[in-house]
């Protein structure tokens, strides 16, 4: 056997994490197949190409874990790589390495409308006017951007996730969000205002955007 094992299906393609302890995306795990059985080893390096950490084993699946920390401390942010390495036991070698990015930097969210404290009316009673309220503004990377509605006594109504696929959003805002307004409370008041907020990431805390 003279052909080296092949490293096929790495995921994921796109490695991007935020080891920042807040608990979201604080580790990357890269994970493959490969053609045949192979002693692996999965290298995490940094962007000089140094060995941060690595992971080793046996057999067809090669995965390994980092939690971004070099002697427990977090590195900085930038572009870092990987690099799956597989001998079989002929001896023969193959590997493959991809690029990972440290994010260590919140998106922002700006410009959003309606603006904030503008009054916005809603009127989800079914006859096909005013049934939805739309949201607008700009975000600073991809990602996605949180909504909650709340009634005027603080109380979250409903919460959802908007992906955001390019730096610009614009959204409407779908007509389940108020039959989700009636569901969860048996007697919707029709004459009660609700705050929408939108944060560019589901963990921030949300500041009323628009009334409604």
């Amino acid at each position: 056997d003279s052909a080296p094992p092949r490293v096929l299906a790495v995921d994921p393609l796109g490695a991007v994490f935020s080891p920042n302890g807040d608990g979201v995306a604080d580790r990357l795990t890269v994970s493959a197949s490969l053609s045949e059985s192979a002693a692996w080893r999965v290298r995490f390096r940094g962007p000089d190409g140094a060995t941060l950490h690595e992971v080793t084993g046996d057999g067809r699946e090669p995965s390994g874990t980092w939690d971004g920390l070099v002697d427990g401390i977090a590195v900085t942010e930038g572009t870092y790589s990987y690099r799956i390495d597989a001998t079989d036991a002929w001896g023969n070698a193959g590997y493959k390495t991809g690029t990972i990015i440290v994010d260590l930097t919140g998106p922002t969210l700006t410009g959003v409308t309606p603006a904030e404290g503008a009054p916005t009316w809603l009127s989800p009673n079914g006859d096909g006017v005013r049934e939805t309220v739309a949201l607008g503004g700009t975000v600073s990377e991809r990602g996605s951007v949180a909504v909650h509605v709340r009634d005027e006594g603080g109380t979250l109504v409903r919460s959802f996730s908007v992906p955001t696929t390019s730096r610009w959003l614009s959204s409407s805002v779908p007509i389940s969000i108020s039959r989700s307004l009636r569901s969860a409370s048996s007697q919707f008041n029709p004459w009660m205002e609700y705050c929408i907020a939108a944060a560019s990431s589901p963990l921030a805390p949300p500041n009323c955007s628009s009334s409604i």
